[in-house]
């Protein structure tokens, strides 16, 4: 019996979005019949998948690719689920890529470690899909366990040195300036 070590997996109505963290191919499975699903396609990346995130007709994937010798995020055409589209990649200034969300026209996508943002969320325009680029950056104060867009606010868990975790909510409608706005101790067992 063998198991996949899935790095992503999000749901769009009754289809599900699989990224294998081995082979770095995006499943695109329709689940309308969940006792017999059909996979509709395939799409290969060029690297393990770390995050994956759908806004209309648009998924984006974040992952480390090896050809950038960087991490990356591509944007995927999805609006033929039988045949997704490459639209564009942007390599990222940073050593890994993370988990990622999307609201509107802003991409937050975590970034594990490197240069200027080492330990970030790297806050990516992509109101334009085939150019995408980085606006901003929010530098918690610990590491980060998860991150999610809604509208133009960021929650952020992030772990401390004090062994506490804490949520942070942070302003992004300037995403060149994101400003943290509300934490709350979640208490321990973070990290």
């Amino acid at each position: 019996e063998e198991s996949v070590d899935l790095g992503c997996v999000v749901f769009a109505g009754s289809v599900i979005f699989a990224c294998g963290r081995v082979d770095g191919d995006l499943d695109i499975v329709d689940l309308a019949d969940p006792t017999n699903p059909v996979l509709l396609s395939e799409y290969p990346l060029r690297g393990p998948a770390k995050g994956v995130a759908i806004s209309g007709s648009r998924l984006y994937v974040s992952y480390n690719d090896p050809g950038f010798a960087k991490p990356a995020i591509e944007v995927v055409d999805i609006s033929n689920l039988a045949m997704p589209a490459f639209i564009s990649r942007r390599a990222l200034d940073a050593a890994g890529a993370g988990p990622l969300s999307v609201s509107g026209n802003l991409l937050a996508v975590a970034s594990v470690s490197g240069s200027e943002y080492w330990g970030a969320i790297l806050l990516v325009n992509v109101s334009d899909p085939t150019m995408p680029r980085v606006e901003g950056a929010y530098h918690p104060n610990g590491e980060i366990h998860a991150a999610s867009l809604s509208g133009v606010s960021l929650q952020v868990v992030e772990s401390h040195y004090d062994g506490h975790a804490y949520l942070t909510v942070v302003d992004v409608s300037v995403p060149g300036d994101p400003a943290p706005i509300g934490v709350v101790d979640l208490g321990r067992g973070y990290g």
